[in-house]
């Protein structure tokens, strides 16, 4: 092998380049940036979503309360109509 050769092969299995791996780097910064980002939106979607869940629990305690209520007046009336 002459010495062109040697430098050749040399090169060839050489580390990765300054720009290799600020390329490299830069994806990644993109990446995370990209990551972080659908994390926020996927935060706000989450409270978004326990909002609503937290109203439809309110709706349904006050349901069952208007029920009981609703049950308690329709055994009062039972109860008068028997006695009539």
């Amino acid at each position: 092998m002459n010495w062109f050769s040697s430098a050749r092969s040399m090169a060839r299995h050489r580390g990765k380049s300054v720009a290799q791996f600020r390329r490299e780097c830069d994806e990644l910064t993109c990446e995370l940036v990209a990551a972080t980002t659908e994390i926020q939106r996927l935060t706000g979607e989450n409270r978004v979503l326990e909002a609503q869940l937290d109203q439809a629990a309110i709706d349904y305690s006050g349901a069952l309360q208007d029920l009981a209520e609703a049950e308690a007046e329709l055994a009062q009336l039972k109860q008068a109509a028997e006695r009539a």
